[in-house]
């Protein structure tokens, strides 16, 4: 599948470094990895991910307590503190639909998705395909 132009930066930040950042690129929704603390809150934690209509911006916490940042773009971001991730990279968008909230066998720890304001709908995605291989699936916004 022929897509776009995509972006991948990466980088090392110190928290106050990653909070500016995450300032810079704009509004998103912000997800922690632990599923156990799936709150939405937007608070930084030591995993997790901010994803806007047309970035995501993905983050682990190092031992010496500093952040490997991995950012996807579909424009490009030259001045940030990252380097770009060698290679051709393309986008192109996927629809996702979402496990309905309410499903058996499906117990999650909140009522509705964020931005959705529902229990059912399509996270609308994009795939990151590095010189042929595909890399990355990254969420861009919800849909009904």
């Amino acid at each position: 599948m022929k897509g776009t132009r995509g972006y991948v930066y990466h980088g090392v930040l110190e928290r106050g470094n990653l909070e500016t950042l995450r300032e810079l690129l704009g509004e998103g929704v912000t997800l922690s990895w632990n599923l156990g603390a799936c709150d939405f809150s937007g608070a930084l934690r030591e995993r997790g991910c901010t994803f806007g209509t047309t970035w995501e911006l993905r983050w682990r916490m190092l031992p010496d307590g500093r952040f490997a940042v991995l950012l996807l773009s579909e424009e490009p971001k030259p001045s940030l503190p990252l380097e770009a991730v060698s290679g051709t990279w393309e986008t192109y968008e996927i629809p996702a639909r979402l496990v309905p909230l309410h499903a058996p066998r499906f117990a999650p720890a909140f009522c509705e998705y964020p931005g959705l304001r529902s229990s059912e709908g399509t996270l609308v995605c994009r795939v990151y395909v590095r010189d042929g291989v595909t890399m990355f699936v990254s969420p861009r916004r919800f849909a009904p």
